[in-house]
């Protein structure tokens, strides 16, 4: 005789009936058989122990977007509740910001979880679904179920740029005319539409495009709005229109190390929807391009030192009446982003100076000189590469100098054509004479013949 109180925790999914069966197996003092008696009850509880709430703050979104939220979990109970764990399997687009591994709660505590959510790219309805589960003798038990219904609002509307001109190719200081078109086949109306033009950096000069079209600067984008063109005041379905713009480009770019560059147009236009609010959408057009040019340059000067000061030059400086000095003649081809082909130097001594056998070239052979003109000639140059032609020449001035500065080199010539754009470039340094640049410590000594 007697009575024993077992005590335990019973762990079940809410609001989910489960049939819960107890067992007590026993043998008496009299008998050698074991027996066991069965109970049976039905558990359904209208509750979890853990209160699951989830602040989204949207009820509509665009496709492809991404959305915070934010996941409190409440332990109502007296009791703490460990190694809580959360399942979100079928929304692979979230990203936790808080730490969500092993989630132990004490008794009464709140936990608030922040996270993202990155919907998918298709328009309907997504269901953002969160089960907070524990682990209970190898069995997960789901302890809460929240799901919040976002409606994915697809406006279809195009974008479109073509270039309005029958180029090939463009290069610095050029005028590139685009056309822009665009067309709301959405059943919704639009409100602020706006176009934006992408470009990369160091092509464009944004702010002389902008003032000659009438545009307006975000960043480095070209913005087209209700304020510069009326075709973006009516977003009613089935509106649309088409615009021209003329893209004014720098008049030398800086694109790095680029080889085969190009001038890269995207547009983009955006709006708002009073069934999205609060929100902006962004349809991306198909990007255009252009091949760029290669930007040729040629440079050249006399020195009698370097730029950090050592001496190349020999003889008295200024010039003097019956010396000799030397100096070297610095020539370079700056080439940006294309490959040059059949290219030619050629450099014209004037009278009375003489080459000597001291030069350096940076690629190919040595420089030739025929009766004071010095050629060279290679078939192809890299991309982004600057050749160097170096070379020291020598002059006696006579007394008919005297007082005057000297031409060393009457004109360089550099011929060579860009390899895929087949520009040709015919580049002159005209006549070189001894007065020395700025960065030559020799040309505070002066440069007339004493």
């Amino acid at each position: 005789q007697g009575e024993k109180k077992i005590f335990g925790q019973l762990w079940t999914e809410p609001k989910n009936e489960a049939a819960i069966t107890a067992i007590l197996s026993y043998t008496t003092e009299k008998a050698n058989r074991r027996e066991q008696k069965l109970g049976s009850f039905l558990v359904n509880l209208p509750e979890s122990i853990i209160k699951t709430t989830l602040d989204l703050g949207i009820e509509s979104a665009f496709p492809a977007t991404t959305h915070p939220f934010t996941l409190t979990l409440t332990n109502t109970e007296g009791v703490s509740v460990s190694n809580i764990h959360l399942d979100f399997t079928n929304n692979s687009g979230i990203i936790w910001k808080d730490e969500i591994e092993k989630i132990n709660l004490s008794p009464k505590e709140t936990l608030a979880l922040k996270g993202e959510i990155s919907l998918p790219k298709t328009a309907g309805v997504f269901a953002l679904q969160i089960k907070p589960q524990i682990l209970i003798n190898n069995q997960i038990i789901n302890l809460d179920t929240v799901t919040k219904n976002i409606s994915i609002v697809y406006p279809d509307v195009s974008v479109t740029a073509s270039f309005n001109t029958n180029a090939s190719y463009t290069e610095p200081n050029d005028i590139v005319p685009i056309k822009i078109f665009w067309k709301n086949n959405s059943q919704y109306d639009l409100k602020n539409l706006r176009i934006k033009l992408k470009s990369p950096i160091g092509i464009v000069n944004i702010k002389e495009t902008a003032r000659q079209n009438n545009l307006k600067i975000s960043g480095s984008e070209l913005i087209l709005d209700a304020s510069n063109r009326t075709l973006l005041s009516d977003g009613t379905p089935g509106s649309g229109g088409e615009t021209d713009i003329n893209l004014i480009l720098l008049s030398s770019f800086s694109i790095s190390q680029q080889e085969k560059a190009y001038l890269e147009i995207t547009p983009a236009i955006e709006a708002e929807l009073k069934e999205v609010a609060g929100q902006t959408f962004v349809n991306w057009g198909q990007e255009i391009r252009m091949l760029l040019a290669t930007n040729a340059i040629l440079k050249a000067d006399a020195r009698y030192f370097t730029a950090e000061g050592d001496q190349l030059g020999r003889g008295p400086l200024p010039p003097r009446v019956g010396e000799t000095t030397k100096y070297w003649i610095f020539a370079q081809l700056q080439n940006t982003t294309n490959r040059l082909k059949n290219i030619s130097f050629e450099a014209e001594l004037s009278a009375g100076v003489k080459l000597t056998d001291k030069q350096s070239v940076t690629i190919g052979k040595p420089l030739e000189n025929k009766n004071g003109k010095l050629t060279w000639d290679i078939f192809q140059l890299p991309a982004n590469s600057i050749t160097g032609w170096y070379f020291e020449v020598e002059v006696t001035p006579g007394a008919e100098n005297l007082g005057k500065n000297l031409t060393l080199i009457r004109n360089i010539n550099v011929t060579a054509t860009d390899e895929e754009t087949n520009k040709n470039f015919n580049l002159n340094s005209g006549a070189i004479s001894n007065v020395l640049p700025i960065n030559d410590i020799g040309r505070n000594e002066g440069s007339a013949v004493r």
